[in-house]
Parts: C-alpha cells; structure tokens; sequence
C-alpha cells in the first residue's frame, strides 16, 4: 500500500509513513483548532511533491486561505498544480460530485480537501438527489413519513465518498466540531477511513493545542495525546507522554499482534 505523506511535521512518522492512498480522512476540531491550516499543509506537501491538488471552500475565499498559507511559509501562488475553489453550499450533492469529477480531471489531482463537509452536513436535507431516493409513502397503510435527519445525512455523505474513492484520490474532509458536542459528525466519522480530531484549549494567557487520532485504517495507532502548536511553519506533532497509549511492544501475540484504526 502505498502512503501518501501528510505535509504535517512530527505526523507521518506516528503513522507509518502517511495516509494510505486513495482514502478519505476526516478532520475534527472547534473554531481555530487548526483544520484549515491542516488542509492546506496537506495539499501544498502534495504539489511541492509533484501531486496536483484542489482546495474546496465553502466559506473563506481564496486569497484569504492564501494569505493564511503564506504566513505560515506555503505560498501557492508559487506552485502552478494547485486550485483553491470556492463552491455554493446550497449546491445539490450530485450536482457537487459532478463539478469535484471535472476539477479532478482538469488538474490531473491526486489530492482533496473539503472545507467544510459540515456545509454539506447541514443541508443535506435540500438535496432532492438523495431525498428522491427514500419512500415517502407506506401505501400500504396510507401513512405518509418523512426519512429522518440522520438518515438522508449518511445517505449524502456515503454517496460523496464513494465518488471520491471511485477517482482515485486522497481526500481530507474538514468537519466543523462545537465544543462539548460528542456527538457532532458521528455518522460521517462511520463512513469514512480515518478519524483525526484537533484540539485547543486556553488555560489564563497560554492556548494548548493536541491532535488524537481516533481511527486510521490499515494503519497502526496508538492512543498517544499528540501534543500540537501552530508554528511559522505550520501545524507540528509530537507524541507528549509515552506512558500514555499503547506501545507496540504492548499489544501481545494473544491479542492479535497488530491494532488496527478501523
């Protein structure tokens, strides 16, 4: 399997090498935790790697994501194999698939990030696409039911990353992620391979940052608290305490030799 290096400092030495290729990875956190800067890292390592990239924005237009890049040392107006896009929310899922298909074969992209698929989440509910496809009348009885909420969420979320595993690309989904709401993007964490959670917290004037990596299929992990800080470099990792966790040496024969992020 081939690894796909995330462009994170201190990252892919924790998990083997990178994110396997052609998965979908979603990433968590509240408001200024870091998802977008974690977006862009990703997808600039890509392009200074020589593998095209495309940036979806629901919210923060181009220059600002830009502006954001550069501050933090990636100047994407240097590199000629990356598009940062800006899409209608309100835009049906089927009608969003068709317009990611079309940049992926434009720029040849082997490279994703959706910022944020909590845009999609929210009205997934307006898309007729996925509502036309639930019965809406038990005729039987002549009792007419509406799918609930989470169901016609899943529904829209499953068929946006079937048809990005189907291009052959390596995407991250950027999940807005309110504080103390546990349960906030559970159904897309289910569907897709990875599960990468971002963390701030402000004790008086001094902000902490950590990363957890929930799930990570195929890959080994360990429950390390990743302790994280934004740099002039971008986002940096490290494991903080290994006492915390599973070491590999831990996990006996009796128990399966490998943990698993599924």
């Amino acid at each position: 399997m081939r690894r796909v290096p995330t462009g994170i400092h201190g990252l892919d030495e924790i998990i083997e090498g990178g994110f396997i290729e052609g998965s979908v990875i979603l990433v968590s956190g509240g408001p200024g935790a870091g998802k977008s800067i974690f977006g862009l890292q990703f997808i600039y390592r890509g392009a200074v790697d020589g593998e095209p990239g495309i940036y979806i924005t629901f919210e923060e237009d181009e220059e600002s994501l830009k502006l954001i890049a550069r501050r933090l040392g990636m100047d994407f107006d240097k590199l000629g194999n990356v598009a940062i896009v800006k899409f209608d929310p309100l835009k049906d899922i089927e009608e969003l698939i068709k317009d990611i298909s079309k940049l992926v074969k434009k720029y040849r992209a082997k490279r994703l990030v959706i910022d944020a698929i909590s845009s999609i989440e929210l009205f997934s509910t307006t898309f007729k696409s996925v509502i036309s496809e639930f019965p809406f009348s038990l005729l039987s009885k002549g009792i007419t039911i509406t799918p609930p909420y989470e169901a016609i969420e899943r529904r829209a979320i499953y068929k946006l990353v079937k048809a990005l595993k189907s291009m052959g690309i390596t995407a991250v989904l950027i999940a807005e992620e309110e504080e103390m709401d546990v349960k906030k993007n559970h159904v897309t964490a289910f569907i897709v391979d990875g599960v990468i959670r971002l963390e701030m917290d402000m004790l008086a004037d001094l902000v902490t940052r950590c990363m957890y990596i929930q799930k990570l299929r195929a890959t080994k992990i360990n429950s390390y608290r990743l302790a994280m800080e934004i740099t002039d470099r971008g986002i940096e990792v490290w494991v903080e305490d290994l006492e915390i966790g599973v070491k590999d040496s831990d996990v006996s024969e009796e128990e399966g030799g490998e943990e698993e992020g599924s």
